[in-house]
């Protein structure tokens, strides 16, 4: 196999290897995300729910008023 033939390969197997890492990458980002939305989204459901229990204590008010 000569170095010529070689190069249409060594190409052909670094856009795929490129594509394989860009693929992981676009999946782990995406991974990523998606846990942070949750954490996220948990963490503002436990602040509402303990402001809740806090703010008539807070503001001195005994019940809820209209909104």
């Amino acid at each position: 196999m000569t170095s010529r033939s070689r190069t249409p390969l060594i190409i052909a197997a670094v856009v795929v290897v490129m594509a394989i890492l860009s693929g992981a990458g676009i999946l782990l980002g995406g991974l990523y995300w998606l846990a942070l939305v949750a954490v996220r989204r948990g963490a503002r459901r436990a602040w509402a729910r303990q402001w809740r229990d806090i703010e008539p204590r807070w503001s001195g008010r005994k019940g809820r008023e209209p909104a």
